[in-house]
C-alpha cells in the first residue's frame, strides 16, 4: 500500500512539474528577448547603465525586425502573383530575394555594430563570466 502511495506522489509531483514548467514557457518573441536579457543581465551582473543600455539596443534591433516582416509580408503578395500567372518571372524573384537578403544583412549589420559597442562597456569581469557561458553551451551542445 505505501509503495502505491508513493508512486501515485511521484507521478503526480512530475506531472505538476511538467505542467508548471511548459505553463511558465514563453510563447512570444518579445518575452524570450525579455527573458533573455534578464538573464544575462543577471548572469553579467550588468550595472543600471549597462542594462539601459542594452535594453535601447533589444528596442531598436526589435523596430528593425519588425519593419522587416513587414516587408516580407508585401513580398509574399507579389510571390502569389507570380505564381498565379502562367510563367514566372525569374528576375522578379531573384529581385524579391535578393532585396529581402540585403534587408536581413542591415539587421545583422546592426546588430553587430551594436554588439561591438556593448562589448567595449563590459569590465574584464563580466567578459570572463561570458566566456565562461559561451563554453558551458557549447559543452552542452555536444
Amino acid at each position: 500500500m505505501r509503495r502505491k502511495h508513493f508512486f501515485t506522489v511521484i507521478t503526480l509531483g512530475i506531472i505538476l512539474s511538467l505542467v508548471l514548467f511548459t505553463g511558465c514557457k514563453s510563447n512570444s518573441h518579445g518575452k524570450k528577448h525579455e527573458f533573455a536579457l534578464d538573464y544575462i543581465s543577471e548572469t553579467l551582473d550588468l550595472t543600471d547603465a549597462q542594462e539601459a543600455r542594452l535594453g535601447t539596443i533589444k528596442e531598436e534591433v526589435e523596430e528593425k525586425t519588425a519593419a522587416l516582416r513587414k516587408e516580407k509580408k508585401a513580398m509574399y503578395a507579389t510571390l502569389k502573383e507570380q505564381l498565379a500567372a502562367d510563367q514566372m518571372d525569374e528576375k522578379v524573384i531573384k529581385s524579391l530575394v535578393a532585396g529581402h537578403r540585403e534587408k536581413m544583412n542591415q539587421v545583422i549589420d546592426l546588430v553587430v555594430d551594436r554588439l561591438m559597442g556593448f562589448h567595449k562597456e563590459l569590465t574584464p569581469d563580466q567578459k570572463a563570466k561570458l566566456i565562461k557561458k559561451i563554453e558551458k553551451f557549447e559543452k552542452w551542445r555536444e
